[in-house]
């Protein structure tokens, strides 16, 4: 009896011709995409790293703005202290961040080289300012050419952070020699003015309507 030999291949190797088919089709897939993108995935990969590069850029970089001010052009008054009195402004934050700027509106008729002290406080429950002192800062005083008004800049080298909607006060004080503020009158500006005969005396309002004219800076 003739008996037929059957070679049986291992299963290993008959499984082997098809994954080898499946291969060559995937490698000629590749390399079609290849041709058509002579870049290749790298590039792409390359190319999406720089988008998010340029997404972090520039927006990580704090920025200053104007913030809460009154600009109204000056039409003849002005808060003016005692010696060692203070005169304030209250304002209302319209962004959060670090206030790092304020620009007053002063005269000095002394021509005194006293210098000007300006320091960011919060208000009580009824509104007034308070004797704490959230930052402060300092500015050598400029005689006013012929008495007029010149706007000063006083900034603070280490700002405190303010709160969006929430209302402060600018205090402005001049030991020994008083100060004066000039402003608009006729409230024309959210806020309003306060005066203190002292250095710890409590603030009272101006009994007039004016409110000193002023612009703040916040970064955030």
């Amino acid at each position: 009896m003739h008996h037929e030999e059957v070679t049986a291949l291992p299963r290993s190797l008959r499984s082997a011709t098809p994954r080898r088919t499946v291969l060559l089709c995937l490698a000629g897939l590749a390399a079609s995409a290849l041709a058509i993108d002579p870049d290749g995935i790298s590039a792409k990969k390359g190319r999406k790293r720089k988008k998010r590069k340029k997404r972090g850029g520039p927006r990580d970089v704090p920025q200053t703005l104007d913030d809460a001010q009154c600009l109204e052009p000056n039409n003849g008054v002005a808060v003016e202290s005692e010696p060692d009195g203070r005169i304030a402004q209250t304002f209302t934050a319209i962004r959060s961040g670090e206030l790092v700027r304020a620009d007053l509106l002063l005269t000095d008729p002394t021509g005194l080289p006293d210098d000007f002290v300006l320091h960011l406080a919060p208000l009580d429950a009824f509104g007034l300012p308070t004797n704490q002192v959230l930052a402060a800062t300092s500015l050598a005083a400029v005689p006013s050419p012929a008495g007029d008004a010149t706007v000063q800049t006083f900034t603070f080298q280490q700002p405190a952070k303010v709160v969006a909607e929430t209302t402060y006060a600018l205090v402005l004080s001049r030991p020994e020699v008083g100060v004066r503020w000039e402003g608009h009158f006729g409230n024309a500006c959210p806020g309003r003015a306060f005066k203190s005969i002292d250095r710890t005396a409590p603030f009272t309002k101006v009994g007039f309507a004016a409110d000193l004219i002023f612009a703040t800076f916040v970064r955030g």
